[in-house]
Parts: C-alpha cells; structure tokens; sequence
C-alpha cells in the first residue's frame, strides 16, 4: 500500500482517476498553496476508481448528496475556506 497526493483544481466538481485497489480517502489541505488531496491505495489491482470532488466554499450554496462523503475543511493562506466531499465509483476489473 502506498499513499498518493493529488493537486485539487478549485472548482466546484471535478473528476480524479485511480488505478488500483480501492482508494481510502485520507485528507485534504493546503500545500504550497495548492489544494491537495491525500489517498491510500494497493496499486498492484486492476481495477480503476474514478473519484468525483465536490468542493464548497464557506457561505456558498450546497445540496447534499446522500452518496458523497465529507474529506475535510481546508482554511487556505489566501483565507478562502474550502469543504470537500468525494465520492468514489469503480470502473473496471476485479474487486
């Protein structure tokens, strides 16, 4: 097992891929500005998970998914506080 960063774009909904067993979502935070995600992985899987990211900042309009799960709040440098959600779906091979 290993854990990867990925860099978040800030916006609203995104899309991130992973190869690998099924990812853990660790944490979000700031690094060098830059909205980071952290996941754990097996990488040697088939499979693929596609991860969709919700990001909502403080004081803007939400509609909950009942299928998305809270990462964390993210208060930047900048002073823009983030909340980001994930949602996690499979996309091919073995589980």
């Amino acid at each position: 097992m290993k854990i990867y960063k990925y860099e978040l774009e800030i916006t609203s909904k995104q899309n991130i891929k992973i190869g690998g067993a099924m990812p853990t979502i660790l944490s979000a935070k700031e690094q060098d500005g830059k909205l980071m995600l952290w996941a754990a992985l097996e990488e040697d899987y088939p499979g693929e998970f596609d991860i969709d990211i919700e990001i909502i900042g403080t004081g803007n309009p939400y509609q909950p998914d009942p299928n998305n799960k809270f990462i964390d709040t993210v208060i930047m440098t900048s002073g823009c506080v983030w909340h980001v959600f994930s949602k996690i779906n499979y996309k091919r091979g073995e589980i």
